[in-house]
């Protein structure tokens, strides 16, 4: 009997430190996996973020491009050699690149809101048969002042989302 619990005895001090090992094996196997998982999962967000926010220095970039053909091509009117035709056509570009819940005044949407009616406005004097050259200034003006507040309010966004990590 003492040689059958030395031969336990025995295959104890084998097979516990075989299996602490293999318990050791699971326990690290199955960290690296979840390390992994997660690694995948940050890298996959930084990449979206870094797209978004790529995306959102284009539409920022030819947002500006657009005022700035819109407001020349509005001041043609002031010579009388507009083309309302064309003006429509870069009214719609701006228009479309805006948040469509930016026809209506919120809190939310203020700077696109006041964005969509400066466009809006010169518009609708350009389209008057008599287009009054102070007040067509002062609604070029105004664009470019709501354009700026756009871009600028834009850029913050980007920027933050670009430091966080988190899109808003």
């Amino acid at each position: 009997m003492a040689t059958e619990v030395d031969n336990i005895l025995e295959w104890a001090k084998v097979l516990i430190p075989i299996a602490t090992a293999i318990g050791a094996a699971i326990v690290s196997y199955r960290s690296a996996v979840k390390k992994f998982a997660q690694t995948t999962k940050d890298s996959d967000k930084s990449i979206f973020v870094t797209t978004v926010t790529q995306e959102r220095a284009i539409w920022r970039s030819e947002l500006r491009e657009q005022i700035a053909l819109y407001t020349k091509l509005a001041y043609g009117f002031l010579d009388g050699a507009g083309d309302i035709s064309e003006l429509t056509y870069h009214k719609t570009h701006l228009l479309m690149r805006i948040n469509p819940l930016a026809r209506k005044p919120t809190s939310k949407h203020e700077k696109d809101h006041a964005f969509y009616r400066a466009v809006v406005s010169v518009y609708s004097l350009c389209e008057k048969p008599q287009v009054s050259n102070v007040k067509l200034k002062v609604a070029l003006n105004k664009l470019e002042q709501s354009g700026q507040e756009l871009l600028n309010q834009e850029w913050k966004k980007s920027k933050n989302e670009a430091e966080t990590g988190c899109l808003s």
